[in-house]
């Protein structure tokens, strides 16, 4: 972890700048840019290991929505009436479908600690803390997947849409920041 925690806690300015030149065109040798993916892939490898070894047991499967959150579901009033947007359904851990919610698409409408509260006081549901942690852990390492696959398509002019770009930049950083700091920091 030595490796990651300074990779990811000194070196994030130089990384991106190496990255976003790389990408967009402005030197042509591309060795910079695949010594940062030999770097970031050295780093996932590391936190996949740690998470493969540290998987809590789940009790139960169920229904995983898989992107649950304030803009997927239709309300009359305060009622919620439907849930939409189910093409990553899948069967589960729930704390797979919390982890989601509280920290990636829910995080700009409450804390973390609203949303557990909340959470315990509508669903009943006594959340814990450590196999949340797992989980938001993977959240993070599926965004970081997702940011990898827009910078290679970015990089490789297969698209060329800006944010592409963005993702696969400063947000792919930072959401292997998040990964690392849901590993370590909890």
């Amino acid at each position: 972890f030595a490796f990651a925690h300074y990779a990811l806690g000194h070196a994030t300015p130089l990384l991106a700048a190496t990255v976003t030149v790389s990408s967009l065109g402005l030197v042509r040798d591309a060795r910079p840019r695949r010594v940062l993916e030999t770097v970031i892939g050295m780093i996932i490898g590391i936190l996949i290991a740690y998470l493969r070894r540290h998987a809590p047991d789940s009790d139960r499967l169920c229904i995983v929505h898989a992107d649950p959150g304030p803009g997927n579901y239709m309300y009359v009033g305060s009622t919620i009436t439907a849930v939409v947007d189910w093409e990553f359904t899948h069967l589960g851990d729930e704390y797979d479908d919390w982890a989601y919610l509280i920290y990636m698409r829910g995080r700009r409408v409450r804390s973390p600690e609203e949303w557990i509260a909340r959470i315990r006081e509508v669903v009943g549901v006594e959340i814990d803390p450590e196999r949340l942690r797992y989980w938001r852990a993977v959240k993070h390492l599926m965004g970081v997947a997702i940011d990898q696959t827009a910078t290679r398509l970015y990089a490789e002019r297969v698209e060329t849409a800006p944010n592409l770009l963005a993702i696969g930049t400063a947000i792919h950083l930072s959401a292997l920041q998040m990964l690392y700091k849901a590993v370590l920091a909890g």
